[in-house]
This record gives C-alpha cells, structure tokens and sequence, in this order.
C-alpha cells in the first residue's frame, strides 16, 4: 500500500527545485569572485570557524572532532547566509558560499596549527603535564557553580 505521503528525498528535491528557479537572476558581472564581499565572507568565515575551534577545545578532547565542529559551525552560518539572501533578504550567490567554505577551511586549519603549537603533537602528553602542574600549585583555579566550587 503506498504511502499517503511522499518521501523524504521527493519533498527535499522539490525544494531545492524550488530554491533554485525561484532564485532572482542577476546580473553575472555584479558577482565578480573577488569582490569586497567576497573578502568579507571569507573572513567572517575564517573567524568564526577558528573560533568555534577555540570554543570546541574546551569541551572536546580529540582533535579531529574540534575540526568536526568548527567546519560545520562554519559552514552553517554560510549556508544560513545564503538562504537568508535567497529568502529575497539579499543576493545569494554560489560565489559567496565558496569563499565561505575557502575561509572555513582557512579558519580551521590556522586554529588547528595554533592547537599543535600550543599542545603539540601529543595533546594527551600535554594535558597530563598540565594537570600534574595544577596539582603542585597551592591553589587551584575553579569555577564556583551555586554553593559548590568546581575543580580543573
């Protein structure tokens, strides 16, 4: 017995082909590759990637899932920019999302370098070396959470 509703992958077909023919067209020139606002989506890409790298590195422990998260947080914003445009909010453009995923790359990659400089090649050799020295101070940083105080 058939479904009374289409499927998944039908509905998601039909939706981008709506998304893309009912896209404004413009005028190609306008949308030269290197544009102001092309430096300007790849930097706020690049920023916010590397930051949410930064972000991640504190709750995270394995590097290759900080690089998860940050690609996908920056990403995201890019693609959400798009479609905010394509909702008639501004222009989208396929060359705005490619310097989004070219700062994206960016951003990650330098925090990931920083990370390595920072932690080296063996992130858990240094995080033992750290708590080994937390443990010698006199006192230890913590974050007081209600009445209780919480230790790292």
């Amino acid at each position: 017995m058939p479904t009374p509703f289409p499927s998944p992958r039908r509905i998601s077909a039909a939706l981008v082909a709506i998304a893309l023919t009912s896209a404004p067209l413009r005028d190609a020139r306008a949308d030269e590759w290197l544009g102001r606002d092309k430096a300007l989506h790849f930097g706020a890409s690049a920023i916010i990637a590397g930051g949410a790298y930064g972000v991640s590195a504190l709750v995270l422990e394995p590097r290759w899932a900080r690089v998860v998260v940050s690609a996908t947080v920056g990403l995201s914003v890019g693609a959400a920019k798009e479609l905010y445009d394509l909702a008639g909010r501004g222009d989208p453009s396929w060359k705005d999302f490619t310097w989004d995923a070219i700062g994206t790359v960016v951003g990650v990659g330098v925090a990931l370098l920083i990370d390595y400089a920072v932690r080296g090649s063996n992130p858990e050799k240094a995080t033992s070396e750290a708590a080994a020295q937390m443990q010698s101070l006199p006192w230890r940083p913590g974050l007081r959470a209600g009445g209780a105080v919480i230790r790292f």
